[in-house]
């Protein structure tokens, strides 16, 4: 008997054009429903009949997973909602109020091109943990249509490549203080509404909102001045620019925040390990400086 192995490692994507390494892609949350008259249907028997139904919505909503390079990085922040300022290098991206549309080709090994058009990104995050794994980018989208052809059918460009950012080539800093950190998650939410009226497909996909969080964890120690973390908040905001800087020593990828306010937590204690503390905040705009703001450059 020949085995049939369908691998993913096989697998090719492109987004916005470019084709790209990636580490997951999850398609579970593209559903088509039905419009299935049958649900209410009286007919004399227990059994639902299949002309009562038809063709439903189509929610074609996935989830990509990558590891950060700045040369993904430079095709994908614009794509984050993040507009270009100026032309010349260093560019710098900044958080907009518009979250652009992009098509996405998942290519599969002996299967189909799965094309998704007019992707707009819902939730994005970057995110990181001491140990072996580098930086990674997470990006949550939803899409006008999805159409497939056979594998092949859709012609990717050359692959890009970079080096990852590892995890000991990060710095937080906050207020102008670098602080130790063994973790970190910054999300972004951009409240997407998506909206069928009366189209089997979405005919609208609008960003309503930008919500920006950061979450990290530092020794609770007064030598390294974590304890004012938090008295802080107890006496009111904590408030004050931060940012979280990779550095390979080729490339530099910098998310910049305007204003992090802190939201109180309390230190995590167990005789195992050394007392730690949360720290959670919320990423805001100022009257000058747009909330995310993101350097991408060549050291």
């Amino acid at each position: 008997m020949t085995s049939c192995c369908a691998r993913g490692s096989q697998a090719q994507l492109s987004m916005g054009g470019v084709q790209m390494t990636f580490v997951s892609f999850d398609g579970s949350h593209v559903t088509k429903v039905l419009s299935d008259g049958s649900i209410r249907t009286i007919r004399g028997s227990l059994d639902h009949m299949d002309t009562d139904v038809q063709d439903g919505l189509l929610f074609a909503n996935f989830t990509v997973t990558q590891y950060l390079t700045k040369e993904k990085a430079a095709t994908l922040l614009p794509l984050l909602g993040l507009s270009t300022s100026g032309v010349t290098p260093p560019i710098t991206h900044q958080a907009s109020n518009t979250v652009p549309e992009f098509t996405t080709v998942l290519t599969t090994e002996d299967g189909l091109d799965f094309t998704f058009a007019s992707c707009v990104v819902g939730k994005w995050s970057v995110s990181g943990q001491k140990g072996s794994q580098p930086i990674m980018l997470s990006m949550s989208c939803s899409a006008m249509t999805l159409d497939t052809d056979v594998a092949g059918t859709y012609s990717h460009t050359s692959l890009i490549s970079g080096l990852p950012y590892a995890f000991t080539q990060g710095t937080f800093d906050f207020d102008g203080d670098a602080w130790l950190f063994d973790r970190f998650a910054l999300n972004v939410d951009h409240g997407l509404i998506v909206e069928h009226n009366n189209s089997q497909t979405p005919t609208n996909i609008c960003a309503t909102d930008r919500s920006v969080t950061l979450g990290t964890s530092t020794p609770f120690s007064d030598c390294s001045g974590a304890t004012g973390f938090f008295t802080l908040p107890l006496s009111g905001l904590n408030k004050a620019s931060g940012f979280l800087d990779f550095n390979n020593g080729t490339n530099e990828t910098k998310f910049l925040i305007a204003e992090l306010i802190q939201i109180l937590s309390a230190p995590n204690v167990t005789k195992e390990s050394l007392t730690r503390l949360p720290l959670h905040f919320r990423g805001y705009a100022n009257s000058t400086t747009p909330s995310i703001q993101v350097v991408n450059k060549v050291l």
